[in-house]
């Protein structure tokens, strides 16, 4: 749960600042903390994991698609939690909303088999970061990311993978 749900509110009925300038400089704050995690996992893993492609281009893109997944987090929990006032009630319905976007991602099952499926693989964060992080691994290894992708259905692309993931 925010902690500074009271503060904010207290800040708000004053006038201090809107809704958008709060959230917003909230995290632009968390952008730097939370993107020291993603960066030093993927800087220390990326080299001994042996990939085809350990050019510096892939572990910067590594990192990239780190960050972005780390922060799209943050801000999802972060809305989640503004929500409810009670902290019980986020965590036990943010499970649920992982669970839906885990499904989705193409985890469980796929496209053609349910159309519930397919809709959450639409809607789901975790469905494109999943592509992303498949075509690092895979990038230099045309034919196995095609039959990867082609198995899982995940077909976006990587230009809307980082459009949906930034939207």
């Amino acid at each position: 749960m925010n902690i500074f749900l009271p503060v904010f509110k207290r800040e708000f009925k004053s006038g201090l600042y809107s809704v958008h300038t709060y959230y917003f400089g909230n995290w632009f704050a968390k952008l730097f903390c939370l993107s020291f995690y993603p960066v030093l996992i993927i800087t220390l893993l990326f080299y001994p994991l042996g990939l085809t492609d350990s050019s510096t281009e892939n572990l910067i893109e590594f990192i990239k698609v780190g960050c972005l997944i780390a922060l799209n987090g943050t801000t999802i929990g972060h809305m989640w939690s503004s929500i409810f006032d009670h902290d019980m009630n986020a965590i036990v319905s943010g499970f649920g909303v992982l669970s839906a976007c885990i499904c989705g991602s193409g985890a469980i099952g796929n496209k053609r088999n349910n159309p519930l499926v397919a809709t959450l693989m639409y809607i789901s964060p975790q469905s494109y970061s999943l592509e992303l992080i498949i075509r690092r691994v895979l990038h230099n290894n045309t034919s196995g990311q095609n039959l990867v992708l082609s198995s899982l259905e995940l077909n976006n692309g990587e230009e809307i993978c980082w459009k949906a993931q930034l939207i």
